[in-house]
């Protein structure tokens, strides 16, 4: 299966790709290391990004906590109690 990871450079965006890798799936990793980067606040780089992954086939694509937090602009911690 083809997976892209978007976050790939984090830790656990990095062990996700590895873990996919290892699995056998064709892993596109993306990032703001990425080349080409990707920066969810720039529709520009999201095209561009989007133009480099696999077309064809099916794909799943795993979107990390970490960069939906970034987009919402969400900033809160969970308390624990």
């Amino acid at each position: 299966m083809k997976a892209i990871v978007i976050g790939a450079s984090g830790g656990i965006g990095g062990a996700l790709a590895a873990a996919l890798g290892v699995r056998g799936d064709q892993v596109t990793g993306l990032s703001r290391r990425s080349v080409p980067a990707i920066d969810l606040e720039d529709e520009a780089s999201i095209g561009a990004a989007a133009a480099g992954c696999p077309a064809r086939g099916r794909s799943t694509c795993w979107p990390l906590p970490a960069a939906c937090s970034t987009v919402t602009g969400s900033s809160r911690k969970r308390r624990s109690g």
